[in-house]
């Protein structure tokens, strides 16, 4: 699952999801939205638990970069993010494209996956 993600993934689903919950999970990844299933979100909880941690100041990302990498991993796109911290879409673009930088990463998955792992948001 973490090699599928990393490999940019933009979502994981357990082979026992219903029609319904694959017809969803495909709209929300079109979308740009995270698709993990419950499962999904608890095995890398899981691996994150065994994984040692860096400091965050390490990766220098800001109060700001943190307050939007909070919403990704809630699952909220740019629009409801900007809503959310009563910032312009640009600016959450912005933020966003630091976040994936600074982490490494190339997708929002792979992003929340990572700040999973290393457990910034806890």
């Amino acid at each position: 699952m973490r090699r599928a993600l990393q490999a940019g993934a933009k979502g994981y689903l357990l082979k026992n999801v219903s029609a319904e919950e694959l017809a969803r999970a495909i709209r929300d990844a079109h979308a740009g939205k995270p698709v993990l299933t419950p499962e999904a979100t608890l095995a890398l909880m899981q691996i994150a638990r065994e994984k040692s941690v860096p400091p965050a100041s390490k990766l220098q990302l800001t109060e700001r970069e943190m307050d939007v990498l909070r919403e990704m991993i809630r699952g909220k796109n740019n629009t409801e993010i900007a809503q959310v911290l009563v910032i312009s879409v640009s600016t959450v673009k912005f933020h966003v494209s630091n976040v994936f930088n600074k982490l490494e990463v190339k997708g929002r998955v792979e992003a929340v996956t990572k700040a999973l792992e290393l457990r910034l948001l806890e």
